[in-house]
Parts: C-alpha cells; structure tokens; sequence
C-alpha cells in the first residue's frame, strides 16, 4: 500500500465450502484451511499461545531497508 509505504496487497477472500467441523479460505493467489482440535478457549495471560495470538503491534520493512515499529 502506498499510503503506508509498506509491500502489502489487497485480494478478495472467500469461504470455501468444506467437509464439516473444517474452515477453508481462498483467494486469488492460495488458500488456507484448517480444523479445531479441542475445546475453544482463551489462552492463559502469560502462555506461548497468548504470546503468538495476543499481538497489538507489528514491525514491517521499508522500500529504503529500514524498519519501522507500528503500534
């Protein structure tokens, strides 16, 4: 996006229909799929999954090689 200077691109994404308890994505370029395994839970505070899943911020590269932090 040029807006932002960062190397995003926009695609329409669609759900595919798929065999039950399974959800599937697709779009232009690729899909992606997957199943539950469990119960759904929230992922305790100070845990890996919180870690991972739990992220407000994000750092992305600069056509120049630079970095920037986006919070």
């Amino acid at each position: 996006m040029a807006r932002y200077d960062e190397p995003y691109e926009v695609a329409s994404v669609r759900r595919v229909p798929s065999a039950a308890g399974r959800i599937e994505y697709a779009w232009q370029r690729g899909r992606i799929a997957g199943s539950p395994d469990g119960e759904l839970n929230v992922p305790a505070p100070d845990s890996e999954a919180a870690f991972v899943t739990q992220r407000h911020w994000g750092y992305t590269r600069q056509r120049d090689g630079s970095t920037v932090d986006i919070t």
